[in-house]
This record gives structure tokens, sequence and C-alpha cells, in this order.
């Protein structure tokens, strides 16, 4: 869903191809966002899971492997604006459907009481998270605090091996890191 009051045209970056979903339900704000160059010729995936905030698309390549690239973001007020969404099932299922692919998965998952360092949590959303993600056999490389004491923003791929080098950076404008 695009929200009309902002077009593409305001926030296309010329070489990139752009693949975004609003925020529903007449919340100001919100929405995530994908750019990739467009000599990798991207294009939408569309996903059966539908409960949460969400963009994919699909690279290939020559030899015609293909990767899904995921951006996510798990609102911990998602209640407030839709309330028969179940925001942390929605969540897993996403993963657990997008986990059959190769895949990198990118976002904030505003889990704030997950130990990613010894996979535990206090919350039993938190755990069930945990337990999703080793179920799937996905490696979550996010390893230090993105926001605070919490480790917020993750990013999740099927190949351990595809994403080296992670790095927080400080905070970017009025974003998050």
């Amino acid at each position: 869903m695009v929200t009309e009051s902002i077009s593409d045209a305001e926030i296309c970056i010329p070489g990139y191809d752009m693949f975004r979903v609003d925020r529903g339900g007449g919340v100001r704000g919100g929405g995530v966002i994908i750019y990739t160059k467009s000599v990798l010729r991207g294009c939408i995936y569309e996903t059966k899971s539908k409960e949460g905030e969400w963009v994919c698309c699909r690279i290939e390549n020559s030899n015609g492997n293909e990767l899904i690239l995921g951006v996510y973001y798990r609102s911990e007020k998602l209640h407030l604006y839709r309330p028969n969404v179940e925001n942390n099932k929605g969540t897993r299922d996403w993963i657990t459907e997008l986990s059959r692919r190769n895949m990198v998965l990118m976002g904030d998952m505003n889990y704030r009481d997950i130990d990613w360092e010894s996979n535990t949590a206090c919350s039993l959303n938190g755990q069930l998270m945990i337990d999703c993600l080793e179920d799937a056999y996905l490696t979550q490389h996010v390893k230090e605090n993105t926001r605070g004491d919490s480790c917020l923003d993750l990013i999740i791929s099927k190949d351990p091996d595809i994403v080296q080098d992670v790095q927080v950076a400080e905070k970017m404008g009025n974003g998050d890191p």
C-alpha cells in the first residue's frame, strides 16, 4: 500500500529501484522501503503472510540464483492502529515463510528483551522469536546494541556467510541508527 500524500517521485533515487509499503490505518508516518541498484533488476516479491509492516524484493543473478531482500518494522504499538493484528505471530509467520528461500531480512524488530549473545529472552514473545530463527536454521548477525542497551535492529539470513562485517553506525538524522 502506498500513501498518496507522498509520491514515489518525492523519494525516488536516480539509478535505484524502489519497493515500498506505507503504514495503513490512517496513521501518519511509518512504512518500509528498499532501494536496489537498477542494474540488479529487482522485482517485488509478494508473501502470503500479511500481518505486519514489511516489503520484499527478489534479485536474480546471471546464473539464475535468487536472493530475497526484506525490510521489516515490528511496532510495539501496532495494536493501537490495527487492533485485530497479532504482531508477534505475524512476524514469525513472515520469517518462517521466507526461511525456505535464500534471503536477507533487515529491520527494527523491537524485541528489547532478547540477549542475542546467549539467545535468551525474558518474555514469551522474545523466546518464540529466538525459537523461530533456530527452528529455521537462520542466523541473526547483529551482536551489539543498536539503541541504548538493546539490540532492536536485526539482520537475519539463511546463509550465515552472506552477511559480513556488521557495524552499528551513529544515528542518522531523525531516524534510528
